[in-house]
């Protein structure tokens, strides 16, 4: 009899020891369960925080407040192209006029060619980046910035800046076809008012313009 218990008792560990094991490994069906339930519980939590039952309800409260009708996709389209092309077309002729005005004043103004071409060093709104870059120069221009009420910033009287953005004074106008192609498929209504300007600052302008002891005010801070 004992013999025969012996066997029984281990079995009876075996099995309740292997429920336990199974226990501690979910099943692929109590994972989808759990996926399930946790999937309702985020829609509910959206929908409680997002208010989306409220304002479907309030839609349809209010429906007599309203119309929905439907949208002419053509005219959108040219409204749309309208609108891009006149501000473009005003956009090109401020820049028509500030090349104009600022191709005359180089013509009015009186170089100072007292140094060689390398030996001095202009002043670098990104000094503070490249600090060491230009540090050994004997002529290197440092701004005295002083506050100015009418800038509102620091400002110095005694020297000037052109900032000509890269993108306008390197390859402008291969980057505006090329853009203009693949954003724009290449609108020839589009494309021209602005490749215009961009030529005009890219080709006229921005070779010609260089820092210079001018007496014009010249300010620190947004560029």
């Amino acid at each position: 009899m004992d013999t025969c218990r012996v066997p029984a008792w281990v079995f009876l560990v075996l099995v309740w020891h292997g429920g336990c094991l199974a226990s501690q490994f979910p099943t692929q069906l109590m994972i989808k369960e759990w996926v399930d339930q946790m999937q309702k519980e985020l829609v509910t939590l959206a929908d409680t925080a997002t208010g989306g039952m409220s304002l479907t309800q309030i839609f349809r409260r209010n429906q007599h407040l309203y119309s929905v009708e439907q949208n002419d996709a053509e005219e959108l389209v040219a409204r749309a192209a309208r609108n891009i092309e006149q501000l473009l077309r005003k956009r090109s002729a401020a820049l028509k006029k500030l090349a104009a005005a600022a191709e005359q004043f180089q013509l009015d103004h009186t170089w100072k060619d007292e140094f060689e071409d390398d030996e001095i060093s202009y002043y670098n709104s990104k000094d503070n980046l490249d600090a060491n870059e230009t540090e050994g120069k004997k002529y290197r221009l440092r701004p005295d910035f002083k506050e100015d009420a009418s800038f509102r910033r620091l400002t110095d009287h005694n020297h000037t800046a052109v900032h000509i953005p890269t993108d306008i004074y390197d390859g402008c106008d291969r980057k505006w076809e090329v853009m203009s192609q693949q954003r724009l498929g290449g609108t020839a209504e589009l494309s021209e008012p602005l490749s215009t300007a961009l030529s005009l600052l890219g080709n006229r302008l921005a070779p010609r313009l260089r820092t210079s002891h001018l007496q014009s005010p010249h300010t620190q801070g947004q560029g």
